[in-house]
């Protein structure tokens, strides 16, 4: 038996996999960001939002289901442009409507529910998740 307690073993060099890996992510998160706008046509899909009465909201891309650890899913089918500071919110963090909250994933649903009948309905997977969820 080789006694391997006094060889030396590189270390593998994780910082540049990771600043490779964020890279990478951030690259793939400026084309989303582009084809995602381009399909909504550059305004945010909350049909109800005070947004649309201003003259240039802050738009946002929003993945509708994020599957966690670093895993993401760029594809255009998972996103949905929203305005930062109504839609946005409201899907991240519920809201209260008519003094019963509303939750996240609920409201996500509502914004869906409004595109449902829409020639540029692209979220079939996505709604069905999320209906599976609430």
């Amino acid at each position: 038996m080789i006694d391997t307690s006094a060889m030396r073993f590189p270390k593998p060099n994780v910082g540049k996999a990771r600043r490779e890996k964020q890279r990478g992510k951030l690259h793939d998160g400026r084309g989303f960001r582009q084809s995602v706008f381009a399909l909504d046509g550059h305004k945010c899909m909350d049909k109800t939002c005070e947004c649309h009465k201003q003259v240039q909201p802050e738009l946002n891309p929003h993945h509708i289901n994020f599957k966690g650890r670093g895993v993401v899913d760029n594809s255009v089918g998972n996103g949905i442009t929203l305005c930062q500071y109504g839609a946005h919110r409201r899907v991240h963090d519920g809201y209260k409507k008519d003094g019963t909250f509303v939750t996240a994933d609920q409201a996500m649903l509502e914004i869906l529910e409004q595109h449902r009948e829409s020639v540029m309905w692209r979220w079939d997977e996505q709604y069905e998740r999320l209906k599976l969820k609430t």
